[in-house]
């Protein structure tokens, strides 16, 4: 018997009956089978869509690699193919071993050279070699390396949609599982580096992690868990191979024990029925989720072993909190076995294992922050920076994806899913759900590292179950107090709510798939370039074999595998010393010093990139003093060009050139370059105001960049001039200037008598001030006699020793030049 809708608490005998209808088993039979082609359907569809935005960019762009990162893991690739696949395995596993010989690759960190062995993790190139090994050699089909580097990826991540509906189903059941496979469709969380081209770790780390976390659970709702178990220590072992923040997994899952652990160490000792579930009502025994994790741990430590990057030895670092839980766990299950053969007096003794555990974590963890290596130390590089953000150096802060996340950032990235979140966490830790245990943890330790660096959001994977689960129950919830008006409009809203967080996570998943790759759009915005290509192609047949470049890091991958020479250094940034060099030579006011630092690493040609936008001005001649008598100035037309305008080049990167080399961020601002403001006037009379980088030094990097005969070269100052020629009547100058340059302007003497005397001054060639914004640390007096006195052709010519040998095509980003050592003798 059933209570109507709107009926009150109690007033059965009021509330209308419903006869329930028995189904025959045919009906039955037909019933779950149209639920499951439903169900099927709707993922099918999920996945089809998820599979169509991940490889559109390969569809619009064209199969270039995406990125910079990926570029070494297809170099690897191809390495291992000409070795052989059973030989490359072998090398890689080796920790970098032919024919008994260590092997040092001086093709990248010349002159040191670099062991790629036991620098990267081999998961992302394995899974390439072993697809064309199986797809091209033994299948036959027409495809090259190229095209699976380009495609894989965004198959895999596909796969994601799939792997998250298992997690999801795992958890909350059916619904649940439906609504993480739509919203892992769309989300940033994969699509931020899961489509097509990404040919790196990250990608397909994004498909095992949520399969290795289902699987552990279905080893925690199966009574043969131990099979399970095995499967699920195999996967989430695998992710070592995949990407460093395997680490952030194996800690979770460490997390998740030690809570567990004493939890069942303090009910034994209360002499209480532990009261372990799982989502839908399933009882876990404590030795089978103890155990599972366990198995989970020794999963780790074998891929740890194998992997010449980390070793054993790892678990007590990257792993260290994964360690301690199975030191925890193993305890917990002895205690557990003990009462079950009737040891009620050592299980009484376990109060003094939780003591004792307590304080033994305590010891170890501040031992371990106070940096002396007792059973574990805290790890450092980068696994440090985000765990605790304070401590990152200058090199990693120059990394942009290493920046902390916004609140706008993380609501895109979540949409309106927080008091779900909330719900389900709520309910699942209240019902002491060990499923919802893991996944809580997971979701909560995933924001904070999320927050602190924002490319770590793809570890926030866990937050999508947990937010399906919190609708699935508010809905579940409703519709057991009875249909009526307040619940349908409950449901209503929660479901729109839902539906429009959907809609939040989508606009700001999709339009990534719409985006170039970098290879050929390295701005922000980004813009469609061939510069950089371009730039590539002309060194690989414009260079000597031989030839060392020097760069900024950035494009070290870039040079060394597609323009196909040596690299100074690259983005794997393993040897902060050369960066360091770098940045100084870079930075430095003394060409001589910058020469001498670059021969010292026996660099042939420097490149460098700057993006930039010309635009058509006019500003006054700087003899319009001498029209004696006229009320109009003489007007001279020309281009000037705005630097960073898209961003993303070296100019705006040469802050973190200068704290890298040594200096001060204060000092970096105020005699390096600051944020500035220029006030132009208009051709219709009023003004404009342009915010920019100003250069506030001459060092050898501006006066390379800067260079003024580049410009010649560039289609867009070309079709700017054009602009000048057909559109005003103001005299035209075929040289740009930079918007910082100083224009030299006469005016007359206010003491002049009959005759004229003209005074010689300088303004900015767009108008009357420059203004410097409210920054901390700016010297505005400094900044302005810099300011007038400097920048008045300054980089007309390039600097000694540097001759400009190419200009990229078509907008002239990209700069190549030849050192020439001679001038050290002069």
């Amino acid at each position: 018997m059933v209570k109507a809708g709107g009926g009150k608490r109690g007033s059965a005998a009021k509330a209308p009956t419903k006869t329930r209808v028995s189904l025959t088993d045919a009906e039955l039979r037909e019933l779950r089978s149209t639920q499951w082609f439903g169900l099927l359907a709707a993922l099918a569809a999920a996945f089809t869509a998820g599979l169509y935005i991940r490889l559109y960019p390969a569809f619009l762009w064209g199969n270039y690699i995406n990125e910079f990162d990926p570029y070494i893991r297809y170099y690897l690739t191809e390495f291992m193919l000409k070795m052989g696949v059973v030989k490359g395995i072998e090398w890689w596993l080796s920790g970098g071993l032919i024919n008994g010989n260590l092997y040092i690759n001086t093709h990248f960190w010349y002159p040191w050279g670099i062991n790629w062995a036991t620098t990267l993790s081999p998961g992302v190139s394995f899974t390439g070699l072993i697809l064309y090994d199986i797809l091209v050699k033994h299948l036959h089909l027409h495809l090259t390396l190229l095209s699976i580097a380009v495609y894989t990826p965004g198959i895999v991540n596909a796969l994601s949609v799939l792997s998250m509906y298992y997690l999801g189903s795992r958890f909350g059941g059916r619904y649940v599982g439906l609504l993480t496979a739509l919203m892992t469709a769309f989300s940033l969380i994969f699509l931020q580096r899961g489509e097509a081209s990404w040919y790196a770790d990250a990608t397909l780390f994004q498909f095992i992690a949520p399969l290795g976390m289902a699987l552990f659970i279905e080893a925690l709702r199966q009574r043969n868990w131990i099979p399970y178990a095995v499967l699920a220590a195999v996967v989430n072992g695998s992710l070592v191979w995949f990407w460093g923040s395997f680490t952030f997994v194996l800690n979770a899952y460490g997390a998740y024990a030690i809570l567990l652990s004493i939890y069942v160490l303090y009910r034994l000792y209360r002499g209480r029925v532990i009261p372990l579930r799982i989502t839908d009502g399933i009882s876990v025994d404590p030795v089978n989720a103890l155990g599972t994790y366990t198995l989970t741990y020794l999963g780790f430590a074998a891929f740890l072993a194998m992997t010449p990057r980390y070793k054993l030895h790892a678990v007590l670092s990257l792993g260290a909190l994964g360690t301690l839980a199975a030191l925890l766990a193993v305890v917990a299950i002895i205690v557990v076995l003990l009462e079950r053969f009737g040891a009620r007096k050592l299980v009484t003794a376990s109060k003094y294992i939780i003591a004792a555990a307590v304080v033994f974590l305590v010891i170890i963890l501040a031992l371990a922050l106070s940096g002396v290596s007792v059973l574990i130390h805290i790890p450092g590089g980068k696994y440090l920076a985000a765990l605790f953000p304070t401590a990152r150096s200058a090199l990693v802060q120059s990394v942009a994806e290493h920046s902390p996340s916004t609140a706008h950032q993380l609501l895109s990235t979540t949409g309106y899913t927080l008091p779900f979140e909330i719900a389900g966490l709520t309910y699942a830790l209240s019902t002491v759900d060990v499923a919802g245990l893991l996944l809580s943890i997971t979701s909560v330790l995933s924001v904070y590292f999320a927050s602190s660096e924002a490319w770590l959001t793809m570890l926030m994977f866990a937050w999508l179950p947990v937010a399906a689960y919190g609708l699935y129950l508010v809905i579940r919830f409703v519709a057991r107090r009875g249909i009526d008006v307040i619940g349908l409009l409950t449901v209503a809203v929660v479901t729109a709510l839902f539906a429009i967080s959907v809609v939040v996570i989508a606009q700001s998943g999709v339009p990534i798939a719409a985006a170039p790759q970098q290879i050929v759009s390295t701005t922000e915005p980004a813009i469609p370039s061939s510069d950089w290509l371009d730039a590539l192609y002309w060194i690989q047949y414009n260079t000597p074999h031989n030839s060392v470049l020097a760069s900024w890091w950035d494009y070290g991958y870039w040079l060394a595998i597609m323009g196909n020479r040596t690299s100074l250094a690259d983005n794997s940034t393993v040897n902060g010393t050369q960066i360091k060099l770098i940045a100084t030579a870079f930075t430095s006011t003394n060409v001589t010093e910058s020469l001498k630092l670059l021969r010292s690493v026996g660099a042939d040609y420097v490149v460098v990139f700057l993006p930039y936008y010309p635009f058509p001005i006019t500003v006054p001649s700087p003899m319009s003093a001498l029209s004696v008598g006229s009320s109009s100035q003489s007007m001279l037309a020309l281009c000037a060009l705005y630097p960073e305008y898209p961003t993303g080049g070296d100019f705006v990167k040469s802050y973190w050139m200068s704290t890298i080399s040594g200096n001060s961020p204060e000092y970096t601002n105020t005699h390096i370059l600051s944020a500035a403001e220029i006030i132009s006037s208009t051709p219709s009379g009023g003004t404009a105001t342009y915010n920019l980088y100003v250069p506030l030094t001459n060092t050898t990097l501006y006066r390379l960049l800067f260079d003024l005969e580049a410009p010649a070269y560039s289609i867009t100052v070309d079709q700017c001039l054009t602009q000048i020629r057909t559109t005003t009547s103001a005299t035209p100058l075929t040289l740009p200037l930079w918007l910082f340059n100083t224009w030299p302007t006469y005016s007359q003497s206010s003491s002049s008598s009959s005759a004229v005397h003209l005074v010689l001054t300088f303004q900015p060639i767009l108008g009357q001030s420059l203004v410097p914004p409210p920054f901390v640390g700016t010297n505005t007096t400094l900044l302005n006699q810099l300011y007038f006195t400097w920048f008045y052709g300054n980089w007309l010519i390039s600097p000694p020793g540097f001759q400009l040998v190419y200009v990229s095509r078509p907008y002239g980003w990209v700069l190549v030049y030849k050192i020439n050592y001679s001038v050290l003798k002069s």
